[in-house]
C-alpha cells in the first residue's frame, strides 16, 4: 500500500543507503501524495529535498510535518535556512525568532542565520550587532560561518549568471 508511511520510510532508507537520494525523496513524496498521515514521512522528505537543495519542496514537507506534529524544535530552523536559500530573508528571520521561542534557545546557529538575513539585505549594523552578542570564541564561529555562507551565495550566483545561460 503506497499510503503505508512506515513502507515506504523503509523503501526510502534503502534508496538512501544506495546512494538514491533522489529516488528516496520520490517515494516518500508519493506516499504523502496517496494520502499518508506518517508525519515522520513527511518530516524525512523534508530533509532529503533540503539536502538536495529542493528549498520549496521542503518547505511543503516541513509545513505538512509541522500540521501533523505540532510545534517541534530544529523545523524552523531549517525552514529558516529554505527561505534563506530562497532569498526570503524576511521570512527566514521570522522563522529564526519562533525557533528561538520553540527550543528557548539562543545558539550560535541562528545567530549565524539572522546575521546573513541582515547582511543580505544590506544591513550590516544589525548583522555585525547579532554577532557581537556572543563570547569572542562563538562570534569568530559565527563570523567565519557567515563568511563561509556569503561566499557560497556569490560563487553560486556568480556562475548561475553567466553569459549565455538561461
Amino acid at each position: 500500500d503506497r499510503r503505508d508511511g512506515a513502507i515506504a520510510r523503509n523503501l526510502s532508507e534503502l534508496y538512501r543507503m544506495t546512494d538514491r537520494p533522489k529516488d528516496a525523496l520520490h517515494v516518500l513524496d508519493l506516499s504523502l501524495r496517496e494520502g499518508s498521515q506518517d508525519q515522520q514521512a513527511a518530516f524525512d522528505a523534508g530533509m532529503l529535498a533540503f539536502r538536495e537543495r529542493q528549498f520549496q519542496a521542503s518547505l511543503t514537507y516541513l509545513e505538512r510535518y509541522e500540521s501533523q506534529a505540532g510545534l517541534v524544535p530544529w523545523v524552523n530552523y531549517y525552514r529558516s535556512i529554505s527561505l534563506f536559500e530562497l532569498g526570503q530573508y524576511e521570512r527566514a528571520l521570522v522563522c529564526v525568532n519562533a525557533e528561538r521561542e520553540v527550543t528557548e534557545t539562543d545558539g550560535w546557529h541562528l545567530d549565524v542565520v539572522e546575521a546573513v538575513c541582515w547582511c543580505q539585505q544590506g544591513r550590516g549594523e544589525e548583522s555585525r550587532a547579532v554577532l557581537e552578542r556572543r563570547p569572542r570564541a562563538r562570534r569568530r564561529q559565527a563570523q567565519a560561518e557567515c563568511r563561509r555562507r556569503a561566499h557560497r551565495l556569490h560563487s553560486s550566483y556568480r556562475f548561475s549568471r553567466r553569459p549565455g545561460r538561461a
